[in-house]
């Protein structure tokens, strides 16, 4: 069963247009102020009074994926849910939603990956490629991060060839990624308890309600 849909009230919110220039290129979307404030408090401060883009009702995004953006992000914000399954594509619309707050869609992200890791394919492991992108764009620490590194703390054990995990990035695995996986493998237990329940990498505000 399809997971349910949200569908904003359009008729009963404002219905003040917001001008978003996506991408390097800056491509032009028009989103719903209330559609984008209800979802991330970033939107909802940037958007206020006090901010010029508040006055203006026009945000720059230009470190985020036009094509990312349009056919995915986007969808979300109006549904409140997605059928995708890409990790490149799931990584950076984490990454998005890490960048400008948008809390739901982080967590339904990190319930995408950690099912497919977890539950789909219980031997896999995250290519060296989908490992830089979520060091390269998020902080020390994060909660993707942190599966990953458990996933590798875990699982790796020499027998994984470099084929499956993408040969050609293996000497851009960052340094950070390295000296933490080093700690897990020098403590690990063998077994999945070394890997946290889902809830440890959800959202904080979400699994203590």
């Amino acid at each position: 069963m399809p997971p349910p849909v949200f569908t904003p009230s359009i008729g009963k919110m404002d219905q003040t247009i917001v001008i978003l220039e996506v991408g390097p290129d800056h491509e032009i979307f028009q989103v719903h102020e209330g559609v984008l404030c209800a979802q991330s408090p970033f939107f909802a401060k940037a958007l206020s009074n006090n901010w010029k883009e508040g006055h203006e009702k026009r945000i720059v995004l230009e470190d985020t994926s036009a094509k990312i953006w349009k056919q995915y992000i986007l969808d979300w914000f109006y549904k409140g849910w997605f059928t995708e399954n890409n990790e490149e594509v799931l990584v950076e619309g984490y990454r998005f939603a890490f960048m400008y707050d948008v809390p739901g869609l982080r967590s339904q992200i990190m319930k995408s990956i950690y099912s497919t890791y977890m539950w789909e394919d219980g031997s896999t492991l995250p290519s060296y490629k989908i490992v830089c992108d979520a060091f390269d764009g998020l902080p020390d620490g994060c909660h993707l991060c942190e599966l990953f590194l458990d996933l590798y703390g875990s699982r790796w054990d020499g027998t994984h060839e470099h084929d499956e995990c993408g040969e050609d990035m293996f000497d851009e695995l960052p340094e950070l990624f390295i000296r933490k996986l080093l700690l897990r493998l020098g403590k690990r237990t063998g077994d999945i308890a070394s890997i946290e329940y889902m809830s440890y990498y959800l959202e904080a505000t979400e699994h203590e309600e």
